[in-house]
């Protein structure tokens, strides 16, 4: 016989004596009568009996005090066979939680190191067996009964809330900030599922320890209520996360072979376990996995597989991607948890937004403000896209209605014109490739149509470059306009519009003394002019209005629109904001709209096409390189001269006036302004030289731009014309000197100098003069 067996026939027949004693003896009569202690504690210590007190009465089976069982050495009345002499259902059938596949609470086992028994007046509250082990006894007890306390009756505590379990197990208890699932916080719903499972849950509806585990009859390890080998614990509460199983985010089917961090296969321990941890994790989220710096716990964990040698390792971010660690504050965001509110930018009206997740350096969802992160943009546990087939292993294409979007970006880019609210208008310009795409790259017109307006020149991840730069068409890497000019180009999707061999320079930094509130951008250390220093590629005019409608399709541009910052017509603000001296060319004689309203360019455009800047100028697709000129010109000695001749003709539109004598003799070289001032002689106004071709040198001939600025009517008056054709003088007339002392003319000619300068293009400053030789 064993010793099991042996113990439980020894209670058997201590329970025979029991009822012999109850029906024989006189004392046992009187007990009935009078109630004892003794007589209910017997029931277990069956050996308190009077009668195994006699000395001629001997037990069929000798009796053990201390017998050896399973759970060690301890005494007979706190065996598991004594507490099952009642719940067999002779009082209360507790045999379902024991019986076999089912999970219960370790006994036999020395206490763990994590396990700390707390004491009181210096006694232990949950007591070993006579091994220093743990026993039904430890956690049980027919004494200290609170019987108005039903969460106490037979517990060592009272146990409303799961204190039985939190005394030893303090470690599990901490909350987030140490890596343990929090407790007393309340589900949105109560889950219905577990309860059905015998879940327990405190009086106010908290989450207690027997919400997920049952001490007896457990239906999984760990002591879970429920099997979570497919997040079936987890998603009960936790609804809204469940549409991650069937995903790519479950690793249970694209990555059954990993491991936890606690070494077990995810295919074993679950879809959620992947990614958090319960209890002892070490990130926020309860992440499994320690962040090294704090920008990696804005991450979100998702750099430990989306990263080179990583779970995820074909779909990694890249060096050009989303910036995370930044607010949304410059975008005049003021965020909260549960809203964010525009706050207007650029005098736009304030407008609710969807509010995104936002969180502090620790990775922890801020209430206010906040950095992005990111789960900011992506919902791991979505399951966009209807996820993964039954049955299929291969994950689902890259689009903007999948990747675990919290927002579906196709069309309009919902998510990122959730934030850039004020490049919104750029889904009604031509710069939605979707809109403007020629059919022969119609994989590129496809592309925008999946991943949204703003897929066609940036993508979130793995850009080509700053601004997560996606355009197709090869970048310039020394440019600092290299982003337009991957499609700007003959072969590029922007091929019917290229700026041609002589246009506006650029990536180059501003002439000394310009100014400008235009952005400018850093190249290689240096504030350069680039094209997006005059154009905003995401709003088609500086009022932001559409390119694109129902009845006229995609507009042509103009000087009002075509994504200049500034407008271009009438007096050319945009040009004058950098030009601001040549700005006070409007309304004098050269303002075209006064002078010549109908004169048309070289490029067929009139003055209300171009502006007061554009009738000269032409910022694209210039003929010459000197001066972007606009106006054509003759094939004479002195290019200079021919820019001036071109409207100073018979057939000009200055025909009015043409000078009698146009140039100074080209056998004359002078000094510019810096060799003089070297040699030692005074300088008031700037006397430029110049070589054939236009260009300024040091030492070259005296051309028209040497003494007349073609841009300011009066040298003395820094301001523009009055706004009317007006005769000249010998004062204004665009002549570049208001002041003659130390004149350059007087270098050669002495005191006729005023007169000759005054004079230049008359008859008499050459023959009638007596000082003319």
């Amino acid at each position: 016989m064993t010793m099991r067996k042996a113990v439980g026939v020894n209670i058997a027949i201590s329970l025979c004596w029991i009822v012999y004693g109850l029906v024989f003896s006189n004392d046992a009569f009187a007990s009935r009568l009078l109630p004892s202690a003794n007589k209910e504690c017997t029931i277990c210590h069956v050996m308190w009996l009077a009668d195994f007190e006699k000395s001629d009465v001997a037990t069929l089976i000798p009796h053990d005090p201390m017998p050896v069982t399973e759970s060690g050495k301890e005494d007979v009345s706190s065996t598991d066979l004594m507490c099952f002499s009642c719940h067999d259902g002779w009082t209360l059938d507790s045999r379902e939680m024991w019986k076999e596949g089912n999970h219960n609470h370790p006994v036999g086992v020395e206490p763990s190191e994590r396990v700390v028994l707390p004491t009181k007046d210096g006694e232990e509250i949950f007591p070993l067996n006579e091994d220093g082990k743990l026993y039904c006894g430890t956690c049980h007890t027919a004494h200290r009964v609170d019987w108005e306390d039903e969460t106490g009756v037979f517990m060592s505590v009272r146990n409303p809330g799961s204190e039985i379990c939190l005394y030893c197990h303090k470690k599990k208890t901490t909350g987030v900030k140490e890596g343990n699932h929090p407790v007393l916080e309340h589900p949105r719903e109560m889950p219905l599922s577990l309860l059905a499972q015998g879940a327990k849950f405190s009086k106010e509806k908290g989450i207690i320890c027997e919400s997920c585990h049952n001490a007896h009859g457990a239906k999984a390890n760990d002591l879970l209520v429920v099997n979570n080998k497919e997040g079936a614990l987890c998603t009960a509460c936790h609804a809204d996360q469940g549409q991650l199983v069937g995903s790519k985010h479950d690793l249970t089917i694209t990555s059954p072979k990993a491991r936890t961090s606690a070494g077990e296969f995810i295919a074993e321990s679950g879809p959620c376990s992947s990614c958090h941890q319960t209890h002892h994790a070490k990130g926020a989220s309860l992440s499994p996995l320690a962040a090294g710096k704090s920008v990696d716990k804005l991450l979100g964990g998702c750099t430990h597989c989306h990263k080179k040698g990583g779970l995820a390792a074909k779909t990694q971010t890249g060096r050009h991607s989303h910036p995370v660690g930044v607010s949304v504050d410059k975008l005049a965001i003021d965020a909260t948890a549960q809203n964010w509110i525009y706050g207007g930018g650029k005098g736009g009206a304030r407008r609710d937004l969807k509010p995104l997740p936002l969180f502090t350096k620790a990775g922890v969802r801020a209430a206010k403000g906040g950095k992005i992160g990111c789960l900011t943009c992506h919902d791991p546990h979505s399951r966009p896209g209807g996820g993964l087939k039954d049955g299929d292993k291969r994950t689902s294409a890259k689009t903007a209605a999948s990747s675990f979007l919290r927002m579906d970006n196709r069309r309009r880019s919902a998510l990122c014109l959730n934030c850039h609210l004020e490049q919104a208008s750029v889904v009604s310009t031509q710069h939605n490739l979707a809109i403007s795409v020629s059919d022969k790259k119609e994989k590129n017109r496809l592309r925008v149509a999946q991943d949204g307006p703003c897929s066609g020149c940036h993508g979130a991840h793995n850009g080509k470059g700053p601004f997560v730069w996606s355009a197709p068409g090869q970048v310039n890497k020394e440019s600092g306009s290299e982003f337009c000019l991957s499609c700007h180009t003959e072969k590029g999707l922007a091929g019917k519009h290229v700026v041609g061999q002589y246009s506006h320079p650029t990536d180059v930094p501003l002439k000394r003394g310009m100014k400008t509130k235009l952005p400018l951008a850093k190249v290689k250390g240096e504030k350069q002019m680039v094209c997006s220093t005059c154009h905003d590629p995401h709003r088609w005019s500086p009022g932001g209005g559409r390119a694109v409608d129902q009845e006229n399709g995609v507009k042509e541009g103009d000087v009002d629109n075509s994504f200049l910052r500034l407008a271009a017509s009438g007096e050319s603000p945009l040009c004058a904001e950098c030009h601001r001296s040549q700005g006070l060319v409007a309304d004098t004689e050269h303002d075209l709209r006064i002078t010549a309203p109908k004169a048309i360019n070289h490029n067929k455009r009139s003055v209300r096409q171009t502006g007061v800047c554009g009738q000269c100028h032409s910022v694209h697709n210039a003929d010459e390189a000197f001066g972007l000129w606009a106006r054509g010109r003759w094939r004479s000695k002195d290019f200079m001269a021919e820019m001036c001749l071109d409207c100073h003709r018979e057939d000009g539109v200055a025909k009015r006036k043409i000078p009698q004598k146009s140039d100074h003799p080209d056998r004359v070289t002078h000094w510019s302004d810096d060799i003089r001032r070297a040699a030692g002689k005074r300088v008031i106004t700037e006397f430029p030289v110049f070589d054939r071709k236009g260009n300024r040198r040091r030492t070259g001939i005296i051309s028209c731009l040497s003494c007349h600025d073609p841009h300011r009517w009066n040298a003395n008056k820094r301001a523009k014309g009055p706004g009317r054709n007006t005769e000249g003088t010998v004062l204004n007339s665009f002549l570049r000197f208001g002041k003659t002392a130390s004149f350059a003319c007087a270098d050669c000619h002495g005191l006729d100098s005023i007169y000759r300068y005054k004079f230049f293009h008359s008859k008499a400053s050459r023959i009638d003069h007596p000082l003319y030789r």
